[in-house]
């Protein structure tokens, strides 16, 4: 299978360094920390300069599957892989939801259409990164 899109990304905050509780109206809610915020911001940008890396005649394929994701509804399938010094320093699915919301952005698609994602870990061997792989869901006959 061949993913529609592949993107590379520093190391989201673990999520306990992307929310803090907050007590509204006697109940416990969520507000995204400072960590949270950078990591989203400086993912727009990167996302954006990755894309601008693609020749022209693949900035017009990227661009059609894009439409025709949005008009038809398409689902998503991602793989996210978190490569770490130490594989035991964080838990796996703790950046996921970040990366997802941030990929989904970018790709002007309601992260609602993720039907599915694998996640992992790997040994960064001195570069850690998150890598991020879109495919079309596809659902295996069965």
């Amino acid at each position: 299978m061949t993913p529609i899109a592949t993107y590379e990304l520093p190391l989201p905050p673990g999520i306990n360094q992307s929310y803090q509780p907050v007590m509204r109206t006697g109940k416990t809610g969520f507000i995204s920390k400072p960590e949270h915020k950078q990591f989203k911001r400086d993912a727009v940008i990167l996302l954006a300069n990755q894309q601008q890396l693609l020749k022209k005649n693949e900035q017009e394929a990227y661009q059609r599957i894009i439409k025709a994701i949005q008009l038809n509804g398409w689902f998503l399938y991602l793989e996210v892989f978190f490569y770490l010094e130490d594989i035991l320093s964080r838990d796996e699915d703790g950046g996921l939801k970040v990366v997802q919301d941030v990929v989904c952005k970018h790709l002007g698609i309601d992260d609602k259409y993720v039907m599915d994602a694998h996640i992992g870990k790997r040994p960064a061997n001195g570069k850690q990164r998150c890598e991020i792989s879109v495919y079309l869901w596809q659902e295996k006959a069965g």
